[in-house]
């Protein structure tokens, strides 16, 4: 509305003003309620994470630094998988150093090499693909002494 049209409802009398003033009131309430609706997002209110708009979601989570570095802090007791006992280890792969890590130099193994300590040990399962059973049936048909072909039945008795 430009000036004018606002000297027009004034012009127009009390009642038509005061009627125009209540219309924009209510009008403005709803527009109130309606960008409230828009601005709110889940963590304010009962509505579901999936209602809130791209634009509301604050990106203080993504920038905000946790104060504990990556991986298991410190104390932390471990969840591993446990070692399968060696008797029931399928294949046993021995795996040792090619070169030396100061000197360069290629080493080889046979009965001199001083081996230190019990080795490290690394476990893969792998489950065999399964096979199915098939199983044919061959339904034969016999000529009885009487000459009557008789077929054999899949069906119970």
């Amino acid at each position: 509305m430009n000036k004018k049209e606002a000297e027009a409802i004034y012009d127009s009398g009390k009642e038509n003003t005061v009627q125009k003033l209540l219309e924009y009131n209510e009008e403005i309430k709803t527009l109130k309620i309606k960008i409230a609706q828009l601005t709110s997002n889940s963590s304010e209110s009962s509505k579901p994470p999936s209602s809130d708009y791209p634009a509301n979601k604050s990106d203080d989570k993504k920038n905000k630094k946790s104060k504990r570095s990556q991986g298991g802090q410190i104390g932390h007791k471990g969840v591993k998988r446990e070692l399968v006992p060696i008797e029931e280890v399928t294949t046993i792969i021995p795996v040792y150093p090619e070169k030396c890590q100061k000197c360069v130099e290629q080493i080889i193994i046979d009965d001199s090499t001083k081996i230190i300590g019990e080795p490290t040990r690394w476990q893969t399962v792998e489950i065999e693909p399964i096979k199915p059973k098939i199983t044919e049936y061959q339904c034969f048909t016999v000529e009885c002494k009487c000459g009557c072909l008789n077929k054999g039945s899949l069906r119970q008795k």
